[in-house]
């Protein structure tokens, strides 16, 4: 795989949707977009705009629970200790699907693995 097509597929988004309660407040408008690299959250708050991007190479730990429709179902913590909670619809679908994409390659090629990822989303 070239270095170019490796560029696309990390621009491409692996799973997207809605964001609401994140871990401070209200997110209206709010958006979640997952790529092979990276989590992007953004929306405005009351106090304004918010885009936060994690690579998730800085994730240390993914949880996530059900029965709640009031607060946040997924929460997102950096290897600095750092935490983001969040609702999504599907908190175990982006759950798992972080976890994939934090696994340690066990095949003896890694663009094998990355091409798997990219071609499932």
């Amino acid at each position: 795989m070239t270095t170019t097509a490796i560029n696309r597929a990390a621009d491409r988004v692996l799973l997207s949707g809605r964001v609401r309660h994140f871990t401070d407040g209200k997110l209206i408008l709010g958006r979640a977009e997952l790529f092979f690299d990276r989590l992007i959250i953004e929306g405005w708050t009351w106090r304004g705009p918010m885009n936060i991007t994690v690579p998730l190479h800085r994730v240390a730990n993914v949880q996530w629970w059900t029965l709640t429709s009031d607060g946040p179902n997924l929460a997102v913590e950096s290897n600095n200790g750092e935490r983001m909670a969040f609702w999504v619809k599907s908190p175990g679908v982006w759950h798992f699907r972080i976890l994939e994409l934090l696994a340690p390659d066990l095949s003896s090629d890694a663009t094998e693995t990355r091409d798997r990822l990219v071609s499932a989303a």
